[in-house]
């Protein structure tokens, strides 16, 4: 990543938490240490709200870009989405998750990346949520 891109970290077990919610300035040269500190503290475990996650960070990315409409600036919206395991505990089913995500024909959506971690993470819907 460059110093000038932005970055955003959700965290997410049972539920989903913003890290570092409080920066008003979240430039990878601003938020580095902040953010190398924030993820080393992180650590599997409890359930898995990834339908959740996954929609919640879409619709934050999606308001980042619709309040930067009318700029000249031109940004990429994407999201890396690691998990360690199947979804235990969203409120979304998996058909109500992939209503709500980019349909992957526009060069300007939010994308979704994905790292499986561990053994137990379900590659089939990580597959089907990469866009």
């Amino acid at each position: 990543m460059h110093d000038r891109d932005e970055v955003h970290i959700m965290a997410f077990s049972s539920t989903y938490n913003y890290l570092l919610p409080g920066a008003t300035n979240n430039t990878v040269s601003v938020v580095r240490s902040p953010m190398a500190i924030e993820v080393s503290l992180l650590y599997p475990g409890g359930g898995t709200a990834l339908f959740d996650t996954t929609v919640a960070g879409v619709d934050m990315m999606n308001q980042l870009k619709a309040s930067r409409e009318g700029t000249s600036q031109r940004y990429n919206y994407a999201i890396m989405l690691m998990t360690d395991g199947m979804d235990t505990a969203s409120s979304l089913t998996f058909d109500s998750m992939m209503a709500r995500l980019p349909n992957g024909e526009s060069s300007d959506q939010v994308h979704i990346f994905t790292i499986a971690y561990g053994t137990d993470a379900d590659r089939h819907s990580l597959e089907q949520v990469r866009i």
